[in-house]
């Protein structure tokens, strides 16, 4: 099991569990916007069209092609050079500087990994996952592609993501679920309904969902947690479980941007690779 694969299965529940959401607005065909990921040509209806827009297409030869969810997040990695106050570790070759960095610091951290997702939570140890990069198979694939290929699957990666990359994703979990519950709404059903997405998978995992879900909203906190590098993508996750007509939604997304440093261009870059109204418009 891996985080990678959790983002995939989180991002899926989503489409059904906030029915507000600009997750469950692509199922159904109403963003609003035009062109962007949300906004893809693609077969199905709910679920299945939100794993079609989010997974990308893929060849005989395994190879993914078109707009994904994957390739979205790479892209916007190559914005992360334009964030203020954090950029001066951050690369400029995409997300996988982030990626290179993150596991730099963990080869370099006591406790690797694990200690690393202890960070993020204290609901997460390293069991499923490693507890150092050694113990692991490193991927090949770029972050982009593993995740268009837990999305191709339904569940998981069609090869072990590296722990970096497994970190990466914990990360994008935690941003993606807070901005879900900005609106202080979600609901039981709705918190049911996304948990059932998750069957299957590994324990800690499941904890470590739960938790962010039950954890108070701390905009600092998660902000300390996102390595540099990762700003415009955990912004762009954050976009995609935000109502836009909830004027919390909105004002969160406002607060959580601002915290990231994210300058303006860099904002309507993530609206604009999402097909969805900027917060200005929306709001």
């Amino acid at each position: 099991m891996s985080f990678v694969g959790t983002l995939a299965k989180v991002a899926l529940g989503m489409s059904q569990a906030k029915g507000g959401s600009n997750l469950a607005r692509a199922g159904r065909g109403e963003v609003g916007g035009s062109g962007g990921l949300l906004n893809g040509d693609v077969d199905g209806t709910g679920e299945e069209r939100i794993a079609n827009l989010l997974g990308g297409k893929v060849n005989h030869l395994g190879q993914f092609s078109g707009n994904s969810m994957g390739a979205m997040l790479e892209r916007l990695g190559r914005s992360a050079s334009l964030v203020r106050h954090r950029s001066s570790s951050a690369g400029s070759g995409g997300m996988s500087d982030a990626i290179s960095q993150l596991s730099r610091n963990m080869c370099g951290a006591r406790g690797g990994l694990g200690k690393l997702l202890e960070q993020l939570s204290d609901a997460t140890s390293s069991e499923c996952l490693g507890k150092t990069p050694a113990q692991r198979v490193t991927s090949e694939r770029s972050f982009g592609e593993e995740l268009n290929s837990a999305f191709a699957s339904g569940a998981e990666p069609w090869k072990k993501p590296s722990p970096a990359q497994n970190v990466a994703a914990a990360v994008l979990v935690k941003a993606l679920l807070q901005s879900a519950k900005a609106d202080e709404v979600i609901d039981q059903t709705e918190r049911e309904r996304l948990l059932s997405k998750l069957d299957g998978m590994h324990g800690e995992e499941r904890a470590f969902v739960k938790h962010v879900l039950e954890a108070p909203i701390d905009i600092e906190r998660l902000t300390s947690k996102i390595p540099s590098g990762l700003e415009p993508q955990a912004y762009a996750v954050s976009v995609m479980a935000a109502d836009p007509d909830c004027a919390k939604d909105t004002a969160y997304l406002e607060e959580f941007a601002n915290a990231l440093g994210l300058p303006e261009a860099v904002i309507e870059k993530v609206h604009t690779e999402l097909g969805v109204a900027p917060l200005a418009v929306a709001a």
